[in-house]
């Protein structure tokens, strides 16, 4: 659609008045625009700095669009004014030289041909319509000779989400260790060795300083007393239980179904400003995903991912949909994907349960390139074992490699080392209450009731370099604490 030369002169003198940046979307006594005067609040969409950064990041890094303060300007004012023929070109144009510090007192003193100034905003504000006609964000409508821009549901609705998005927050309940590994996370897009080295050592640090603390608890309706070590899931014991979950979760699986699809995704780096925020949008992403298989095959698929960093943090994941034979043609189903937060690069194969009840690729010539095996549940495996190569050591000794350095991203990002459907993994009973839970203390700093309570049933606390233990005061005294 070519656009036709205009008189900017009648432009200029006509009592149409936008009043500046801040006052954007209230135009009074328009006689050239054809804009609605419906009022804004009908348009549930409240403009903040946080939404403009949020819309222009996402057109940025979704479309390679740079929004600045002026073009955010138009979108504001397209959003705002979308009922009916919208906006003309002539009032975009000159919405553009208010957003741009430009009045109309002040060109002038630009140049003397008046016409010629507010020419460039309207090509301008042209060539940015053009765009967003292209990303069907706007309709161009000639009405009465002009040329008129409206905002289409499309562009209303991913404002809308936009201001409804909330991004990961700090918990409030963190330990000094993981603050700082989730801070150092929270403004990286790209981790170097060093950034992994002080990642790993945070998570050392904070192991260190857990194996000094005690859970207290009382028995209900009784002075009575236990304590236990402090329990997490970096502990070697139980990131053994995570690999018998794993496990579990797979004879689950293969009671149930003999086939599936193996598909690994990662995020595109130019959709998120940290990992923080990286990590979120793969959440979600994945939700979309899953979504869309309901609705196009009209059920729910049993699923097993495994999220794993690659060497710049980046997340990528293997997921496992049980039950599927395929899932899309490999174009289309790179384009569903890059539409729901993922990069182009991606691989899905065919798995099947062989004879022997062994998950295996269903053509050994097509899988991925580092499955030594056929075996698909041994790969996954590997995955998790290479991740928890530390925790499962006797001493968590590092060598100069990256990966093992890797398990100190599940720490600060508070992820699960795999998830799976519900179906995969029954969940545990809940027994009655037996205790109560006092607190938390270091080995040394227990409360004065405390230590007389041991002290009467013959018992100290000690500790060896590693954790603490009970040490009996009398050798021939007979153990009465509750202590597992």
């Amino acid at each position: 659609m070519a656009v036709k030369r205009v008189n900017y002169s009648r432009f200029l003198s006509s009592p149409t008045s936008v009043k500046g940046v801040e006052g954007i979307g209230q135009v009074e006594n328009s006689k050239l625009s054809v804009i609605n005067s419906a009022p804004t609040s009908e348009s549930s969409v409240r403009f903040t700095k946080k939404l403009e950064r949020a819309l222009a990041s996402y057109f940025l890094y979704k479309f390679g669009v740079k929004l600045g303060k002026s073009k955010l300007a138009l979108v504001k004012f397209l959003v705002l004014n979308r009922f009916e023929f919208g906006a003309n070109l002539m009032v975009l144009a000159r919405v553009l030289a208010c957003a741009s510090g430009v009045t109309t007192n002040s060109i002038s003193n630009i140049a003397h041909d008046e016409g010629e100034v507010l020419e460039r905003f309207y090509y301008q504000a042209y060539r940015f319509v053009r765009k967003l006609h292209e990303l069907e964000m706007v309709n161009l409508i000639v009405h009465e000779g002009r040329l008129h821009v409206v905002a289409t549901p499309r562009l209303v609705d991913l404002i809308v989400s936009l201001a409804k998005f909330k991004p990961h927050q700090t918990p409030r309940r963190m330990s000094y260790e993981r603050k700082r590994a989730f801070a150092l996370l929270a403004r990286k897009r790209k981790l170097e060795y060093d950034d992994w080295l002080e990642l790993f050592e945070l998570l050392d640090s904070y192991r260190l300083r857990t194996a000094k603390q005690v859970l207290l608890f009382r028995k209900v309706d009784e002075d009575r007393y236990l304590l236990l070590h402090y329990k997490h899931r970096f502990l070697k014991r139980e990131l053994k239980k995570r690999l018998k979950d794993f496990e579990r979760a797979w004879d689950n699986a293969s009671a149930n179904y003999g086939v599936g699809v193996f598909i690994t995704l990662t995020m595109d780096p130019k959709r998120y400003s940290n990992f923080v925020e990286a990590c979120d949008r793969c959440d979600r992403a994945f939700n979309r995903f899953r979504s869309f298989l309901r609705k196009r095959y009209g059920k729910g698929f049993s699923y097993l991912r495994v999220p794993q960093p690659q060497d710049s943090g980046n997340p990528h994941l293997h997921v496992v949909l049980f039950g599927l034979h395929r899932i899309e043609d490999h174009r289309k189903l790179t384009g569903l994907l890059r539409q729901e937060g993922f990069g182009e690069i991606h691989y899905e194969y065919k798995i099947k349960k062989d004879n022997n009840g062994n998950w295996v690729w269903a053509n050994p010539k097509k899988r991925p390139n580092d499955a030594r095996t056929n075996d698909v549940r041994d790969y996954l495996r590997n995955y998790l074992k290479r991740a928890f190569y530390v925790g499962l050591k006797d001493e968590w000794e590092h060598t100069i490699e990256l990966g093992d350095f890797k398990i100190a991203w599940y720490f600060a990002l508070n992820k699960r080392f795999f998830t799976c459907s519900r179906d995969l993994l029954s969940g545990t009973k809940k027994g009655k209450r037996l205790w109560i839970f006092i607190g938390v203390y270091y080995y040394d700093c227990l409360p004065k009731f405390v230590e007389r309570y041991l002290f009467l049933e013959g018992y100290e606390l000690a500790f060896d370099g590693e954790t603490w233990s009970l040490k009996a005061i009398d050798s021939c005294a007979t153990p009465s604490l509750e202590y597992p």
